[in-house]
This record gives structure tokens, sequence and C-alpha cells, in this order.
């Protein structure tokens, strides 16, 4: 294991520490932007600037619809994916209840894609055209989250389409050099999964 799949590690340990020991999503998700924070530091090379390259209509529109499916099938797929425990309940498990679940979304949304999309596209990129460790341990990171509210059985097909999303924007950087399309993409389907969430607690 190289140092950015060492790197790349930190947020498991951090979902684990903060979701599943503290259980409080605050503190994961703080923890969790720290440790990104923290690597862009202290990296050796730092290219702001990659951040506001690659821009390509028609794969932003792709992307974009393919970001937008998440919420959909989200909140169409509900009844059978979701465990016995009540969303609402879940999350107020994780201290996201009332104001402070909407002050977390909002957070979340607009900081996590562009933090995210330069730690695991830039800052850990690796140039290769296959599956990579770091698109495996994206989606990793993503399923602990994600055990907390679907059942069991659906986490390995969570950590498909994960890891297959991880690798498709990681192409999407090398073929336009630029991370405009993740960052927005990825920022259209967190907003869908937001949207959908609130209208499933609201059933």
């Amino acid at each position: 294991m190289n140092k950015k799949h060492l790197i790349a590690s930190l947020p498991i340990l951090i979902m684990v520490i903060g979701i599943i020991i503290l259980k409080n999503a605050w503190a994961a998700i703080i923890g969790y932007h720290a440790i990104i924070l923290l690597t862009i530091i202290i990296a050796s090379e730092r290219n702001f600037q990659i951040l506001f390259k690659g821009f390509n209509l028609t794969y932003l529109l792709i992307f974009s619809v393919a970001g937008l499916t998440s919420g959909i099938s989200i909140y169409i797929l509900w009844p059978i994916v979701s465990n016995s425990v009540s969303m609402l309940s879940t999350l107020e498990t994780l201290g996201l209840n009332g104001f402070s679940f909407y002050i977390f979304s909002i957070y979340y949304t607009l900081t996590t894609p562009f933090l995210e999309e330069y730690f695991w596209r830039d800052i850990l990129f690796l140039n290769s055209t296959k599956p990579v460790l770091t698109d495996f341990l994206f989606a990793a990171y993503h399923t602990i989250v994600l055990y907390q509210f679907i059942k069991i059985e659906w986490i390995l097909f969570s950590f498909l389409i994960l890891s297959l999303t991880a690798w498709m924007w990681r192409l999407c950087r090398m073929k336009f050099n630029g991370l405009i399309i993740p960052i927005f993409s990825h920022l259209i389907a967190d907003l869908s999964i937001i949207i959908a969430t609130l209208f499933l607690l609201e059933l």
C-alpha cells in the first residue's frame, strides 16, 4: 500500500469513529473534511486551477443527469432497500434532528463536492484508465454511512455503484484535465439525495 492508498484509507477510519463509535454525523463530516484540508496543506504540489478547468457541455449534461438519478433512485427504491429502523430516528441518533439537519445539509452540499473531488480526483489522483484502489476506498467510506439506513444486502450493490462512479469521475478528470464536470455532477447528486431525504421524511 503506497502513501496515497494510506491517506485514502483515513476517511474510513474517520467514519467508523464518527458514525459507529460517537454516533455523531457532525463529528464524522468535520473530521473527514479536516483530513482533506490537512492533506491539501501538506501536499507537495497544489493545483487549485484544476477546480475551474475541464468544461464540456455534453459530458456535463450526461454526468449531471446521472447524478440526478441518485436522489430519484433512493426515493423510488426506499421501501425496498431501507432497513427496519426509520430514517428519522436514525438521523436523530446521529445528532441530525430538526434545525441541525438543515444546517448539516446546506454545509454538506456546498462543501463536500469541492473538497472531495479535489481530494480524491487530484491529490490522490492515479493516472490509470482501469479501476484503482482509491476508487474502491472512496466507495468504502460511503458504505459505513449507508449501513445505518439500508439493508445489508444492498450495501454491496451500493459499493459497486459508488466504485463505478468514482472511476467515471476520475476518467472524466483525465479526459478533460479538470474537475468542473465531476464537481458539478457531484453537487447535483448530493443535492438530489438531500431533496429525496426531505421528501421521505415527510412520508
